[in-house]
């Protein structure tokens, strides 16, 4: 009524501004009277792929894509966009869940469909490069039908395709994610050993982009001091925003990594603890060498088993590998700063000097303690043989 009274009123009354902010107060008084809520969805299970920039994010995509039911992956860029929000306090936990859960269920709907199908053959996204790619022409060119939706619904609930996302870098903010998926979410965190040459030059880069992308997806904030505007910063360095704008770029790569690392590991084991989704930790060291361990472990978590079709896949991406580099010929790698491994195959260890002799030529001692730290904490959770 009061909402009601003060809408009717706006209209009607030029003193605009105050009937504004009597109704804006009214609506902060409600928020403890009222929860957003979805109690219905379509996704009934979804495989979501997150990794870091240069962290082989796309090879587990492409191989967990290859799994039968599974849908071609997507990129997830609102998904990162609102937990980034969610995680600068300017959105509600609430509202970041609901977000999510409808994104889910129409990207769901959309796949199943056809609608919004990545065409373009030199996406490593497209449906040509997808399992089943002859479903996705077939879907492209049904005819339409009176009431279609209601029967394209029936179907999903019933063949439950898996919804099949690809994120960047979002475990250490995703805490919405898991709150609006909870049991139906398979969560799949591919990690990466910071002393990569080609993550960090990869990253490096991205932090020169972010500056004057216009097509850039990530979430950036600006600390304001006496009343100046500093420059824009991405989400994952709130609090270190003087040393993110002062460093060189690999210095800038190796805070970002220092939160997404040490913050997603937080998250992730608090969440294993407390929800329903299933949460598996992918090193990249060590899937290029054993990749079945972990391929079974996601089949078996959605419910399906590997194929004929997902081996074959593997050996697209040539895995098992002989090294850490012995990737597949490919220009976007390339572009990206892969370089084909030589005759020697490096092992893991030299690997990872090469990495660290990187940083140390291009970034401060103190962001030097940081990245030996996080170095560090990554060797002892994931590959000491000891542990």
């Amino acid at each position: 009524m009061v909402l009601s009274s003060c809408l009717t009123l706006l209209y009607c009354n030029e003193n605009k501004e105050i009937l504004i902010d009597e109704w804006w107060q009214w609506l902060l008084t409600m928020q403890d009277k009222i929860i957003l809520d979805r109690h219905l969805h379509l996704a009934q299970k979804v495989l979501v792929v997150d990794g870091l920039i240069g962290g082989g994010k796309y090879l587990v995509s492409s191989i967990l894509s290859a799994l039968p039911n599974v849908e071609c992956f997507s990129d997830g860029t609102q998904i990162q966009q609102v937990c980034a929000l969610s995680y600068l306090k300017k959105t509600t936990p609430d509202a970041a869940q609901l977000l999510i859960q409808h994104w889910t269920d129409n990207d769901v709907y959309d796949a199943y469909v056809g609608r919004g199908a990545n065409v373009r053959f030199a996406d490593l996204s497209s449906i040509w490069h997808h399992r089943d790619k002859w479903t996705h022409i077939k879907r492209l060119l049904r005819k339409y039908q009176p009431l279609e939706h209601k029967r394209f619904v029936r179907e999903i609930i019933n063949k439950k395709p898996i919804l099949n996302i690809m994120t960047h870098a979002v475990a250490s903010t995703a805490r919405p994610l898991f709150d609006a998926l909870g049991e139906r979410l398979v969560f799949v965190r591919v990690v990466r050993h910071p002393s990569t040459k080609y993550m960090l030059e990869h990253l490096s880069n991205w932090t020169e982009k972010w500056k004057d992308d216009k097509r850039a997806g990530m979430i950036q904030h600006r600390k304001i001091i006496d009343g100046k505007r500093c420059p824009p910063v991405p989400y994952a360095a709130l609090g270190h925003e003087d040393e993110y704008i002062s460093g060189s770029t690999v210095d800038r790569s190796i805070i970002l990594l220092q939160h997404w690392q040490k913050q997603g590991d937080q998250i992730v084991d608090r969440i294993k603890a407390e929800s329903g989704s299933t949460i598996i930790e992918i090193p990249y060291e060590k899937f290029v060498f054993e990749p079945m361990v972990y391929i079974n472990s996601a089949a078996s978590a959605l419910g399906i088993t590997p194929d004929k079709k997902t081996k074959k896949e593997m050996k697209k991406q040539n895995v098992p590998r002989n090294s850490l580099t012995d990737a597949p010929e490919s220009k976007l790698y390339r572009r990206y700063g892969w370089i084909p491994p030589a005759s020697h195959k490096a092992s893991i260890d030299e690997e990872l000097k090469i990495g660290r002799s990187y940083a140390l030529k291009k970034s401060s001692e103190s962001v030097m303690e940081i990245f030996d730290q996080i170095s560090d904490d990554y060797y002892k959770r994931y590959l000491d043989p000891n542990v």
